[in-house]
C-alpha cells in the first residue's frame, strides 16, 4: 500500500472516530504528499478548518500562513 492510500485510510478512520485533532495532523501530512498547488491547498484547507473547529489558535495561524503561500 502506498503512502497516499495509507493516509486516506487513516483520514477515513479519524472521521469515523470524530477525532478532529488527529484530522488536523493527517490532513497536514497528506498535503506534503502532493506536488500540485490545488491538491496541497485542499488538504491544508481541511487541516485549517479542523484547527479552527477545535480552537487551536497556534495551529490555525500556522496553517493560514501556509495557505497564503499556495
Amino acid at each position: 500500500m502506498n503512502k497516499k492510500s495509507k493516509i486516506d485510510q487513516l483520514i477515513v478512520e479519524a472521521h469515523r472516530q470524530n477525532d478532529k485533532k488527529k484530522l488536523i495532523k493527517l490532513y497536514f501530512e497528506a498535503s506534503k504528499l502532493f506536488s500540485k498547488n490545488k491538491e496541497i491547498s485542499f488538504f491544508l484547507t481541511q487541516a485549517y478548518v479542523f484547527s479552527l473547529d477545535v480552537g487551536d489558535d497556534i495551529e490555525s495561524k500556522k496553517l493560514f500562513h501556509m495557505l497564503k503561500q499556495h
